[in-house]
């Protein structure tokens, strides 16, 4: 993919996962994300993953394990 294609300034990826959150939804994004050299990208990722409800991890057995708290 792209790197625009992660441009966090349009907020459009926040947005989509508040709405996520405002209905009590648990998210988890699984794949390798260190090749987006984005550090606004990492930094969300950051954020995402010191909450409770989205996260972004590497593997679905550490989904299983995030989800299962």
């Amino acid at each position: 993919m792209k790197s625009e294609e992660y441009n966090l300034k349009k907020c459009l990826a926040g947005a989509i996962l508040q709405k996520f959150t405002n209905y009590r939804v648990k998210v988890t994004i699984i794949g390798d994300f260190s090749m987006y050299p984005s550090q606004s990208f990492k930094d969300f990722i950051y954020e995402c993953n010191s909450g409770k409800d989205i996260c972004y991890l590497p593997t679905e057995q550490q989904t299983i394990e995030k989800l299962s708290i």
